[in-house]
C-alpha cells in the first residue's frame, strides 16, 4: 500500500471576510500537523490544465461568470456566503488539480490512498452556480474524470460532511448511473436537500441524522444502511467527501460526534475498499470548523487512511 497528501501553499490564499468559518486558519493548521507528522507523505500539487475536466461537470455561463471575476485588493460575493477574492481561482483549480493526480496516483497499482488538504472546499457547488462556501463541485469532476480516463464501469463518492452535498448530487442524479453518491448529513441543516426519497436513478443514497445523534448512531448508519446499498452497485473507486463538522465541537452543526468516531469511520471505509474495490481511496477535505476539533480528525482520518 502506498500513500500520498496532497497539497499546496496557494490554498492558504484563498480570503474570506473575517469571522468566516471557513478560514485560511483551517487549511494553515493542517498543514503544520501534516509538516509536522506525516512529511514524508506530501506531495506538492502540480498545477494542471483543468477548464476541461471542470467544464464537464459546470456549465458554460457560470464558468464565464467565474472567470471573468477579477478581485485585486478586494472581495466579491457569490451567494450569502461565498466569496471570492484574488487568489481563489487559482486556489480552486489547484484543488482540482490536486485530486486529478491523486486520483492517477491511487489508480496506478491496488491499494494506493490519498488525502487531499485543500480549500475552498466543493460540495456544494452546482452545475450554475457557487454555493455553501463552494465554487467548484472537486468531487464531481474527480468522478467523472476517473470513470473517463480509466474506463471505470462505476465510482462511488461517499459523503460524511455534516451538510448534504448537494452539489454532487445534483450532477449525479442526471442520469449518471455509473456514479455513485452516499451522504450521511444533518437534517434539517444547509442546504436543505437530502431527504431519504432523493434517489436519482437508483445512484443516491441519502441517510439524514437528527441533531443529536451520537457516534454510535451514526456508524450504525453508514454500517446498516450505507455500505449495504454501495456494495450493491459495485463502485471500483471510492472519493471521499471529508467532512469533518458533524463534530460535537463543531460551530455550525449539533450532531454529537466525537474525534476518534472520524478513526472508526474511516477504518471501515478502508475496509470496505479493501473488499470490494481493490483499496483504492482519495479523500478530499469539505468542512470542519473547529480549528482543535479539525487538527484532531484529520490527524485520525489520515492514520486509518495510512493502516494496511
Amino acid at each position: 500500500m502506498k500513500f500520498k497528501i496532497f497539497y499546496h501553499n496557494i490554498f492558504q490564499k484563498h480570503i474570506v471576510p473575517k469571522g468566516h468559518p471557513e478560514k485560511p486558519e483551517r487549511i494553515i493548521t493542517i498543514n503544520d500537523l501534516i509538516s509536522n507528522k506525516f512529511s514524508s507523505f506530501i506531495h506538492e500539487i502540480e498545477k494542471r490544465e483543468t477548464y476541461k475536466h471542470i467544464s464537464k461537470i459546470h456549465s458554460d455561463s457560470y464558468l464565464e461568470t467565474i472567470y471573468s471575476l477579477k478581485p485585486i485588493n478586494g472581495l466579491v460575493q457569490l451567494d450569502e456566503d461565498t466569496f471570492f477574492s484574488e487568489n481563489t481561482l487559482e486556489a480552486a483549480e489547484y484543488a482540482v488539480s490536486g485530486l486529478l493526480q491523486s486520483i492517477d496516483f491511487v489508480m496506478k497499482e491496488k491499494n494506493n490512498r490519498s488525502f487531499v488538504c485543500s480549500r475552498p472546499p466543493g460540495h456544494h457547488a452546482e452545475p450554475d452556480k457557487a454555493m455553501g462556501f463552494c465554487i467548484f463541485s472537486n468531487a464531481a469532476i474527480g468522478a467523472k474524470y476517473a470513470l473517463e480516463k480509466y474506463k471505470l464501469k462505476k465510482v462511488a463518492v461517499l459523503d460524511f460532511d455534516v451538510h448534504h452535498g448537494n452539489g454532487t448530487q445534483s450532477f449525479f442524479e442526471k442520469d449518471q448511473k455509473n456514479l455513485i453518491f452516499a451522504s450521511s448529513h444533518e437534517m434539517p441543516l444547509f442546504p436543505g436537500t437530502g431527504n431519504k426519497s432523493e434517489i436519482g436513478c437508483g445512484n443516491i443514497i441519502n441517510q439524514p441524522l437528527k441533531g443529536n445523534t451520537t457516534g454510535q448512531d451514526f456508524l450504525k448508519v453508514w454500517i446498516n444502511n450505507i455500505f449495504p446499498k454501495v456494495k450493491e452497485l459495485k463502485p471500483e473507486l471510492i472519493i471521499l467527501s471529508a467532512g469533518f463538522d458533524a463534530h460535537k465541537d463543531d460551530p455550525l452543526s449539533s450532531v454529537q460526534l466525537s474525534s476518534k468516531d472520524y478513526k472508526y469511520l474511516t477504518d471501515e471505509i478502508v475496509d470496505f475498499a479493501n473488499n470490494y474495490c481493490n483499496g483504492r481511496i482519495v479523500s478530499i477535505l469539505e468542512g470542519g470548523y473547529n480549528i482543535k476539533a479539525l487538527k484532531e480528525t484529520v490527524e485520525l482520518h489520515i492514520k486509518s487512511l495510512i493502516k494496511s
